[in-house]
């Protein structure tokens, strides 16, 4: 009996991690020189055709979307541009934030937020990660379904993680 348990939890543990390792593939913005991964059949625009100049990338999944952004504009700190995002994220009606926090990105400080805000009729679910690198400030935006936002959240944070800038390089230039 106890060797028929220790095999099925051996089973158990083994398709699991075999279910959520997604094979991720590179991708290079040209324009920001930037590297960030994405899960294997993601549909990504690099560059994505947009009216958006902070725009640089996108990538989607059925619902599942991320956005990388980079804004030249200058800041007085990482701080200001933290709150400026949170300012220009309470704008829109029926937005809120559900939490916030610290991370890394690329070995410098990142900050997050989870907001919820309705889109067609829906309720929608986002993380919003953003950093500063060379004198740029970055958003990485991910967004999906409220209901599916828990599944397709370790898909956003490891989305998230693996970005890394390829050389060094300053836009006052």
């Amino acid at each position: 009996m106890v060797r028929v348990l220790v095999l099925v939890l051996c089973m158990v543990v083994c398709c699991s991690s075999l279910a959520s390792a997604e094979e991720f593939v590179s991708y290079v913005s040209p324009l920001a020189g930037f590297v960030i991964a994405f899960p294997e059949g993601w549909e990504v625009e690099n560059p994505p055709e947009s009216f958006d100049p902070t725009l640089m990338l996108s990538a989607r999944s059925g619902e599942a979307r991320v956005w990388v952004t980079l804004e030249y504009r200058y800041y007085a700190s990482f701080d200001a541009f933290r709150e400026q995002v949170r300012s220009d994220i309470l704008l829109y009606p029926g937005v809120q934030i559900l939490g916030e926090g610290r991370t890394e990105i690329d070995h410098v400080p990142a900050y997050w937020y989870v907001y919820s805000f309705p889109e067609w009729g829906r309720e929608m679910q986002g993380i919003l990660y953003l950093f500063m690198r060379n004198e740029g400030f970055y958003r990485i935006i991910c967004w999906t379904s409220k209901e599916a936002f828990d599944a397709v959240f370790p898909t956003f944070r490891r989305i998230a993680q693996s970005f890394t800038m390829r050389a060094e390089r300053t836009f006052s230039e």
